[in-house]
This record gives structure tokens, C-alpha cells and sequence, in this order.
């Protein structure tokens, strides 16, 4: 009995620590500087392995990985609310990435994605 409640847990523990689904992208930051970018996919989040930001997963598929954060409060201090969002958004068939950001209006990163 204690035999199999012993491999009962191994085999809990070898499951649930399976690598997670990881992306590491690459774009470049001003005129030449190259920049990388691990997301670690934990679902419902996508997770920011630099940052630890936490993107709420809006779509999943093997064709893409769509994930966004948005605030809509008053910071310490602030008068007005900070309102906006970023996007995270990997085409999974040919690893081109895309990173938005609404608070400027403009495109943040544009670059390439391989599955880690």
C-alpha cells in the first residue's frame, strides 16, 4: 500500500512539473538594439519571464497566441486614471511577433518568435 501511494506521488509530482509552454521572441528596441523576450504560457495567463507581467490568454490555438493587460485606475498620486493595454500576439505558424500598446497609440515591437 505504501508502495503504490509513494509512486502514486511520483507520478503526481513528474506531471505536474512538465515544462510549460515557453516562446522566446525576438525584436529590435530603437534603431539596432536586439531585444529578447521569454513568455511562459500558464494558462489563463501568459506570463512575462523578464517583467512577471501577467497577460490574460484571449486566444490559444495552433494557429496563434493572443494575450493582453489593461489598467483603467488612478495610480499613487495621479489626478486622472491610467487608461490602456498591451497586447502580445504570436503567429504560431510562422513565429512572427507582435507587441502593442495603446497607452502611446503605436506599435510597441514587431520581430520573430521560436517555441522554446
Amino acid at each position: 500500500m505504501a508502495k503504490a501511494s509513494l509512486l502514486g506521488l511520483i507520478l503526481f509530482w513528474a506531471t505536474s512539473t512538465a515544462a510549460a509552454e515557453e516562446w522566446n521572441c525576438t525584436h529590435l528596441a530603437g534603431v539596432s538594439d536586439a531585444v529578447i523576450e521569454r513568455f511562459v504560457l500558464a494558462p489563463p495567463d501568459l506570463i512575462d519571464a523578464g517583467t512577471q507581467e501577467r497577460y490574460h490568454i484571449v486566444q490559444n490555438n495552433e494557429k496563434s497566441l493572443i494575450a493582453a493587460i489593461s489598467i483603467s485606475q488612478n495610480q499613487d498620486g495621479q489626478q486622472e486614471p491610467t487608461i490602456g493595454a498591451l497586447s502580445v500576439e504570436i503567429n504560431k505558424l510562422t513565429g512572427e511577433f507582435w507587441s502593442r500598446n495603446t497607452f502611446a497609440g503605436v506599435l510597441r515591437a514587431h520581430g520573430h518568435c521560436v517555441k522554446g
